[in-house]
Parts: structure tokens; sequence; C-alpha cells
């Protein structure tokens, strides 16, 4: 039996994965297909839906290595490499950020000269007629032009100025920009006011795993390994789904990753252990992501999991729980952003407001019994908390302890983990 996990966990599928990556080969098609052919194209789908994934293990691999077209590595937003872009205020961070990651080989100093055009054509090659090769240029993650504070509004309009020019200018240049479906509206109209035809535009959207997609991503990689989850399969999805219609990609691979570590080797009752299996896997993904942006965030932790589970272990609204102008249900928008970021709350935008909800209505129970841990558990949570999580939410934020340890939106947990599935 195979000892290595099939299943990544919390983290997007990478390029090295294309084995263990099922469930998506029609998608896979139809986007590389849309790229090669189209200008523009836009993937979106809700936080935690595969858009990562999807074109690292599935899209890169189908366009293949070849030279025809030319397929840059996949570009971000966010410069992760240490270089001191303080010392160089005038250049624009995103711009800076992207072709640092399209070009890896070219230096800094050259990249901080140029502009998305420039760097593109000089990077340009032809064919054996001398005609220009095509450029499959990607950017992931593009959320982050819309995550930081109003200062940033001029450096996200000169990058899409700059992003709009290289396209008109080059028309050997093929972008694929990828987004959240709450920032599609936004992503577009930067896009239209900067001069793109809206024509232009090309939209693919990426939905959840139905159930029948879900079983195959759980027993597709199991084949061979004699892993006694691949005959639970459908078990699993089943109790995940709990008569829901869709399965959310990201939830799917947490909770497999988990029971591929825990379910025992030899045979058992799969009816009475799995729904403890997966009530356990569902328990610690909301105990380590609440930590993760408590931490980040210099919030309580056991305040947080009180707020999570006071405002989502109850029944829904019918709309879900609407973001407010700086705070929602008490809590600071950044970190209601940041639960999205670490799969714990999906949001769609469908009238200007965000609105969150549970990536499905399984762990809802799992979230509602939050704070009745054993006594061991409650006393960890106690001892890092002396105050008490309502006193800790009632207090402005400059006099919470741990307030000033805030990231800087350069390093909040979505862009150190390259992680928007």
């Amino acid at each position: 039996m195979s000892t290595r996990s099939p299943f990544v966990g919390s983290r997007p599928f990478d390029t090295a994965d294309e084995a263990i990556f099922h469930g998506r080969a029609r998608e896979a098609a139809a986007l590389a297909k849309l790229w090669r052919d189209h200008r523009v194209t836009i993937l979106h789908g809700p936080a935690g839906v595969g858009k990562t994934s999807l074109l690292r293990a599935g899209v890169l691999p189908e366009l293949g290595a070849g030279t025809d077209p030319r397929v840059l590595p996949i570009g971000r937003l966010a410069f992760l490499a240490d270089f001191p872009l303080a010392a160089l205020p005038d250049i624009n961070p995103f711009t800076f950020a992207l072709l640092a990651s399209w070009y890896p080989e070219d230096s800094p100093t050259r990249i901080a000269g140029s502009s998305i055009r420039g760097l593109v054509r000089k990077n340009a090659g032809v064919d054996r007629h001398g005609d220009a090769v095509p450029v499959l240029a990607a950017i992931d993650q593009t959320d982050l032009l819309f995550s930081g504070t109003r200062d940033r509004d001029d450096h996200r309009r000169r990058f899409a100025d700059e992003l709009v020019e290289a396209t008109a200018a080059r028309h050997d240049l093929h972008l694929l920009i990828a987004v959240r479906t709450e920032n599609l509206d936004e992503l577009q109209t930067l896009l239209v006011r900067s001069g793109m035809p809206a024509r232009q535009l090309t939209r693919f959207p990426l939905r959840a795993f139905s159930l029948s997609t879900a079983r195959q991503v759980v027993s597709g990689p199991l084949s061979d390994t004699g892993h006694p989850l691949a005959a639970s399969a459908g078990r699993l999805v089943d109790e995940l789904g709990a008569g829901e219609a869709a399965i959310d990609p990201a939830l799917l691979q947490i909770v497999c990753s988990r029971l591929w570590e825990e379910l025992p080797r030899e045979s058992g009752d799969d009816d009475e252990r799995l729904p403890k299996a997966v009530d356990r896997a569902l328990r610690d993904h909301c105990l380590r992501s609440l930590a993760t942006v408590a931490t980040a965030y210099g919030e309580w932790p056991s305040a947080l999991t009180t707020w999570f589970r006071q405002v989502f272990g109850r029944k829904p609204d019918a709309d879900g729980v609407t973001e407010g102008r700086r705070l929602t249900r008490d809590l600071p928008n950044t970190v209601v952003r940041a639960l999205e970021d670490v799969r714990l709350l999906v949001a769609d935008r469908p009238a200007g407001r965000r609105r969150y909800r549970l990536p499905q209505v399984r762990p809802r129970p799992v979230v509602r019994r939050r704070g009745r841990e054993p006594a061991a558990e409650r006393g960890r949570v106690a001892r890092q908390d002396p105050v008490g999580p309502q006193a800790q939410l009632g207090r402005p934020r400059g006099e919470r302890a741990g307030a000033g340890r805030g990231l800087r939106p350069a390093e909040r947990p979505a862009e150190r983990s390259a992680g928007h599935r």
C-alpha cells in the first residue's frame, strides 16, 4: 500500500500533482482551448472551488511543453521574494510582482524599469517562418487588486492601463485571468474603463463538484493504494454533502487528506466510524483556520471562535450573512474576509455587498458544538485568552492584545499560501 497521501489537503494542486488531479478533465480541455483562441479569458468561481489547481494541474499539462504557443509561468500580483520594494517608491507593486513571476530569470533591476508591454515585447519569439509565437500568460489570484485600501487605487488603475495597453499592442498575447466571482464585475469594469473592449472578455465559470464527480475525485487517486477509503468514496461524499447537490472542492480535499491518515487500515463499520471521522476532520480544520486568522489579525482565538459559532453555527439567514460597511456582526471586515481565504467561508456579491455562508451545510453542527470541547481543550484556549471572548470582541481593536501584530496587506495568509484553489 502506498504511504504517501494522494490528497493535497488545504493547499492547491501544482503541476507536479497532475497524476492525482481528478474530476476536471473536461474543464481543463475547454479552458485551454479558450485561452489559445481568445485574447482575454476570465476564469471565475468562489473561493476554494479550485481555480489555482485547475490552472496548474489541469490546464498547463493540457497545453504541454511545446514552444507554439509559449506558455509563461503563472503570474501573481504579490511579490514573494526578498527584494526592497520600499526603496523604489515609484514602482507599481502589482506590475512588478506580475513581471517577476512571468519572467523569473530576469533581474529585479530590469523588471523595475520595464512595463508589461515592453517586457513582453523583449521576450517575444518567432517561429521558423518569422511569425510571432503566441504567448499565453495567466494571472492568478487577481482578487488582490481589490483587497487593499484606497491608497492602492492608483496602483490598481495604472496596472489595468498597462495590461490593456499590452493586450492592444501585442496581438500575440493571450491573457487568462483568475478571479473570485464576487470580484468579477469589478474586474470587468476596471478593464473596460482602461480601454479594453467588453467584447474581448470571455468568461469561464468554475463550479463546485457534482456528487458523481466528487466520488471520482475521491476514488481516482486511491486506485491501487489498498486504502479503505477507496471503498467508502460514495459514503464519504454522501456524508459530506448532507443532502446538497454539490461538494466544495477545497473542503473535500481537506477531509480526504485527514481520513487518509486516520481511517484504520483494518476493516470496520464504515457507517459508524465515517461520520465521526468527518466530524473530527472538520473540527480540526476549523480550529487551525480560526487560530491562523486570529494570530494574523491580532484577535483572541477564543473570541473569534465564539463569534464564528454564534454567527454560522445557527440556521443561516435565507440570504446569508451580509457584510457591513466596516464590521460584519461586530467583527472587522478584513478578518471576515480572511476566514474566506482559509476556506471557512464562501462569499457572493449579488447586489454590490458581500454575503457570507459556510461552504457546505455539513460543518454547521460541528461549528455549533465549538466551545463545548473536552475540558483539556477548553483549558488550552482559556490559557491563551485570560480576558474572555465576549469582553475581547467588545473592546476596540487598538485595545486588544496583539492588535498591533496584524499583518500588512502583502503578508495576509491567502497571499503567503498562494492558496485560492
